[in-house]
């Protein structure tokens, strides 16, 4: 019932508005070799979800666009929500984002393959 009540909160809230940004994770991607222990990739997962939860709680659509930073190795993420149902939106929202900052490029995944 709370998550219910929560979602038409923030239904109410977003009236007038197209969506709301924020950070995807709260730092910058890592190397993959800091996550060499299932305890550090767990410990990740927890502390790099916090950003994307309040979406997910609220019922609404969200959308992670990479964000190329210069000083960098690896880009960041720009998350976008939405109101529930509002994907084409969304998507719209983000494509003019990427349109404006550019887009990353790609990662090396070659040691992978």
């Amino acid at each position: 019932r709370r998550q219910r009540a929560l979602c038409r909160i923030a239904e109410e809230r977003m009236r007038g508005l197209d969506g709301w940004i924020s950070p995807t994770t709260p730092d910058v991607a890592l190397p993959l070799a800091d996550y060499a222990t299932p305890e550090k990739a767990a410990a990740w997962i927890r502390r790099g979800t916090n950003d994307t939860r309040p979406a997910n709680l609220f019922g609404q659509c969200a959308v992670s666009i990479s964000i190329p930073l210069s000083d960098v190795p690896l880009p960041t993420g720009l998350q976008i929500a939405c109101g529930g149902g509002q994907d084409a939106d969304l998507l719209s929202i983000a494509i003019g984002i990427e349109n404006l900052v550019g887009r990353s490029a790609l990662p090396d995944v070659s040691q992978f393959l």
